[in-house]
């Protein structure tokens, strides 16, 4: 049986990905009401290995900004972006086995146009 805690959370992603989404251009995840950027990552994984949302072209589907809380002066986003990238198809892998390393980049772009 699943802790309240555990539904709660699938009923919120259940709602984003199916009701909200849909409807939205860019969706923004602030890393520290998600639990930092495992968090985010977690979050995005469990998006991309559900069921696809539509048939439509793929610059129909929503961009992700994901907004750190960092205050400094030598912050490179490119660092951050490539750790992103990396990051989620290992989190991804830990969700859904695949085959072949392709089908994780054909999931993310099922879900997501740009992150």
């Amino acid at each position: 049986m699943q802790s309240g805690h555990y539904l709660a959370k699938e009923i919120a992603n259940s709602l984003s990905v199916y009701v909200f989404v849909p409807f939205l251009n860019i969706v923004c995840y602030f890393v520290s009401d998600l639990g930092g950027l495992y968090g985010v990552l977690k979050y995005l994984a469990c998006q991309a290995t559900k069921l696809p949302l539509h048939d439509l072209p793929q610059f129909i589907l929503f961009c992700v900004f994901v907004v750190l809380d960092i205050l400094s002066a030598t912050f490179d986003p490119s660092i951050v972006e490539a750790k992103l990238q990396t990051n989620i198809r290992i989190v991804i892998k830990s969700i859904k086995k695949y085959k072949q390393e392709d089908n994780i980049k054909k999931d993310l772009g099922a879900y997501f146009y740009n992150i």
